[in-house]
């Protein structure tokens, strides 16, 4: 696909996500309906300043209008299309399912943890971690300080420090495990 019908399809789509019609997108950006529509359909090329006019009016990089198609707003993502990965003893699995971006500041995963087995992991740069138990009981170890969850229980730390995962019992452990990473202001 050229980069003029790209940048038409990514247009379209952010705006139709956020529900703005082209004149409310004309008054965002400074760029008249008629050219915003031309850019839509793909008809002009619009020029470096104009892109940038769009990006800055919806506040967005410059790259989601020139980069990849944009993923569709409702998009349905398996675990056998999840990023895969696994510590050596191949008795600690995640799956990520979405990655940190410009336009996410959180990763998703999907951690699994066989019977009696632990796993360490480092301090993660500059992020909060949520974890959420959906099957089994997980031992968290953070510093001096022993949590025990059981399904359906959450908790929340600074991930910015060393931490345990444990499954101390005979059963398959599963748990939602998200990275929040703060916007830089």
């Amino acid at each position: 696909m050229d980069i003029t019908q790209q940048i038409g399809q990514n247009l379209h789509q952010l705006r139709t996500a956020r529900k703005l019609t082209l004149d409310e997108l004309a008054l965002q950006t400074g760029i008249s309906k008629g050219m915003l529509s031309q850019i839509e359909k793909g008809t002009t090329n619009p020029t470096i300043n104009t892109i940038w006019k769009i990006s800055e009016g919806l506040h967005i990089p410059y790259t989601t209008l020139i980069g990849p198609p944009i993923l569709p707003t409702c998009t349905v993502i398996t675990k056998k299309d999840a990023i895969f990965q696994e510590d050596d003893a191949q008795k600690y699995r995640i799956f990520n399912y979405f990655q940190q971006n410009t336009e996410r500041n959180f990763e998703f995963f999907e951690m699994e943890l066989d019977p009696g087995h632990c796993y360490d992991s480092i301090g993660h740069y500059a992020s909060s971690e949520y974890v959420f138990v959906l099957e089994g009981t997980l031992t968290l170890t953070l510093e001096q300080q022993l949590v025990t969850l059981e399904e359906e229980e959450a908790t929340h730390f600074v991930a910015t420090q060393p931490h345990r995962y444990e499954n101390r019992t005979d059963k398959l452990m599963k748990a939602v495990v998200i990275n929040f990473y703060p916007q830089k202001k």
